[in-house]
């Protein structure tokens, strides 16, 4: 579970899961930076409130689960695993052939 102190990073978390097998240091630094960019806004966010009076909690919106995250900021899960769908039966076979036919498709390790 996610807390809302970690919201920022768990958006990003979500968007660059698939490139950290392939990508690993670059994930990792972009989460970092995440971090950094989640904490300064933050506390800006409670400097401006202290300066106009408030001193309690900001309260922040549930986004504990990848659903609840992707609601909150308005995607559309259902048309955007759709379209994953769509892209990997139709556009990866056709890379998958072209390949095969240039003599370029990669079946062993490297």
């Amino acid at each position: 579970m996610i807390s809302a102190r970690a919201s920022g990073v768990g958006i990003i978390h979500w968007q660059v899961t698939e490139l950290h097998s392939t990508h690993p240091q670059e994930v990792e630094r972009l989460l970092g930076y995440s971090m950094m960019y989640a904490k300064d806004a933050q506390l800006q966010a409670q400097r401006v409130a202290a300066k106009h009076g408030f001193t309690g909690q900001i309260p922040l919106p549930d986004i504990s689960t990848r659903e609840k995250a992707a609601k909150y900021i308005g995607l559309d899960m259902k048309k955007l695993k759709s379209q994953k769908k769509d892209f990997l039966d139709t556009i990866v076979p056709k890379w998958i052939e072209s390949a095969r036919k240039n003599k370029l498709f990669i079946t062993q390790p490297m």
